[in-house]
């Protein structure tokens, strides 16, 4: 793959003439500018493609201390935009060869992007993390199993209670997933759509709260106070089982945007 020269990396699509003002800069210091095409415009900046092709670019692209500014470049020109338009946006490192093949692109999409606008409206992406304490969600039955191997011998003790462990560690994870169950049920009826995202738990081993359950919502704004209170009543509900659920955004609809492909990507 030809690394040299400059390329031009995607922001976001939004429709066209809903954006007056961008001052977030672009990845790498790159001016941010507009490109219009039909119905739709493009949130640009150029960038060298040996930054994101390449050999060498592998290696940068496994480095947070590298990437880590970038994306919050990234995120804050989506999120500028985000707040004056509906957007659609692009992954991280998403780059166009030319400006023609960025049209073409967005010839080829746009019925695909008008439809997810439309279906979209003045809607924005909530995301919910259910966390749990396990210490405090350990079930009844953990102290009783305990109890019951104080009496044996102390070989047969240590593999009764590690049978208990084990037993009352299954238990513990089909309750959690069967109230996370309900919980996302009863989130969906005051919603108007649902994504299951992957589970990340950045402060694995950091805190005694544990990520078990990430969800995406998409919300207009007149429901959005009612879905709080919602989860502050599933919240008050489950406390006692050690269980708790966050709400964060609005954030820009990764969760929901349709997957777009081109021959002009690079």
């Amino acid at each position: 793959m030809e690394t040299g020269g400059t390329a031009y990396y995607l922001y976001c699509i939004l429709p066209q003439g809903r954006l007056s003002h961008l001052a977030a800069g672009g990845i790498n210091g790159g001016e941010v500018f507009t490109r219009a095409s039909g119905n739709l415009a493009a949130i640009l900046s150029e960038v060298r493609v040996a930054d994101f092709c390449g050999a060498t670019a592998e290696a940068r692209l496994m480095d947070l201390a590298w990437v880590g500014p970038r994306a919050c470049q990234h995120e804050a020109v989506i999120e500028e935009a985000m707040r004056q338009s509906p957007i659609l946006p692009a992954r991280f490192g998403t780059l166009f060869r030319s400006i023609a093949s960025l049209d073409e692109f967005l010839s080829c999409q746009t019925d695909r992007i008008a439809s997810f606008f439309h279906w979209l409206g003045d809607r924005r992406e909530w995301a919910v993390k259910g966390m749990v304490d396990r210490a405090r969600a350990q079930t009844p039955h953990s102290a009783e199993g305990q109890a019951n191997t104080a009496d044996a011998l102390p070989g047969v003790a240590y593999f009764q209670r590690k049978r208990n462990e084990t037993s009352a560690a299954k238990e513990l994870n089909q309750r959690l997933k069967a109230i996370c169950r309900e919980v996302a049920l009863d989130l969906q009826q005051a919603s108007n759509g649902f994504r299951e995202r992957r589970v990340v738990d950045p402060a694995a081993g950091e805190s005694p709260s544990e990520v078990i359950a990430s969800w995406a919502f998409v919300l207009p704004p007149a429901a959005e106070e009612e879905f709080r209170q919602r989860l502050e009543r599933l919240n008050r509900l489950h406390i006692s089982t050690g269980l708790a659920f966050r709400l964060s955004g609005p954030w820009p609809p990764y969760s929901f945007a349709p997957l777009l492909a081109s021959e002009g990507q690079i």
